[in-house]
């Protein structure tokens, strides 16, 4: 499990990552007071002198670029974010022929530490299980940060019948990504972040910011904006103004679903060309 820390430093860069405005753009239009919105947010939060925005397109392309991978038997992607990144990877590729979702989140527990768990009614094991027979694999996510959920499904691989077994994300901590190379696990990253977590360099994706869910608790689900002291440290400068815009774009976003949430494949062709 992992425990998390009561507080947390205003860390010397920020990435953030805009899943937002491919939404928004998709759903309500460019000229719509809801893209407006989601624009005027965005702009608050790169005010911050430590932020850096991020995009899917430029992380996917530093991913390609770096890497073109062999095919692997089968390729995990974590969540339906994991899912879409290896399908839009897979387009560019040609590397993952077979995609399986691994429907899991990660829990908070109430004594500070976390907990990944199944979505659906299969466990995580019978999850893996239904990739079939496979002697290579692919394990595929948005985010690396501290590794947590990928070593909680490492443990339910069969690694003593696995030779080939690889990490793709689109962007990542670099001390992170060091660690598990060092255990002999190859790990991609798109856009790599250098530094000590949370003191030199963290990373958040905006739909974390206004969408309840970021964080799962034993009680209830919440948006990182629901955590106030987390607010602070990463916009000490404008916490409240940005706390602000984010209840306006949580009240935008309140009718889709989590499905519509997920990136379509027109809008993907639109974003990779033949990617879709």
């Amino acid at each position: 499990m992992l425990r998390t820390a009561p507080r947390i430093p205003t860390p010397a860069l920020l990435y953030v990552h805009d899943n937002l405005t491919p939404l928004v753009r998709e759903r309500f239009g460019v000229a719509s007071r809801a893209y407006d919105t989601a624009q005027r947010f965005l702009a608050e939060i790169a005010r911050e002198p430590h932020v850096k925005i991020g995009t899917l397109e430029k992380e996917i392309a530093s991913l390609t670029d770096a890497v073109t991978p062999e095919p692997f038997d089968v390729a995990f992607g974590f969540g339906r974010k994991g899912e879409e990144i290896a399908r839009i990877l897979h387009g560019r590729w040609g590397a993952f022929p077979r995609i399986c979702l691994l429907d899991i989140t990660r829990v908070e527990n109430g004594d500070g530490t976390y907990v990944l768990v199944s979505r659906s009614g299969r466990t995580i094991g019978e999850q893996v299980a239904a990739g079939g027979a496979f002697r290579s694999c692919a394990l595929v996510d948005d985010v690396l940060y501290t590794g947590f959920t990928v070593r909680s499904v490492l443990r339910h691989l069969p690694r003593e019948r696995i030779g080939r077994c690889a990490l793709f994300f689109t962007r990542g901590i670099g001390e992170s990504k060091a660690q598990f190379e060092d255990d002999g696990c190859t790990a991609h990253v798109g856009i790599s972040l250098p530094g000590v977590i949370e003191k030199d360099v963290s990373t958040i994706s905006v739909l974390n910011l206004v969408t309840e869910g970021a964080i799962r608790t034993r009680e209830r689900n919440l948006r990182y904006t629901d955590r106030p002291e987390w607010i602070e440290a990463w916009f000490p400068h404008r916490s409240d103004r940005i706390v602000e815009l984010a209840d306006r774009v949580t009240e935008l976003l309140k009718n889709i679903s989590e499905q519509e949430r997920a990136v379509k494949p027109h809008v993907m062709a639109f974003m990779f060309g033949d990617a879709a």
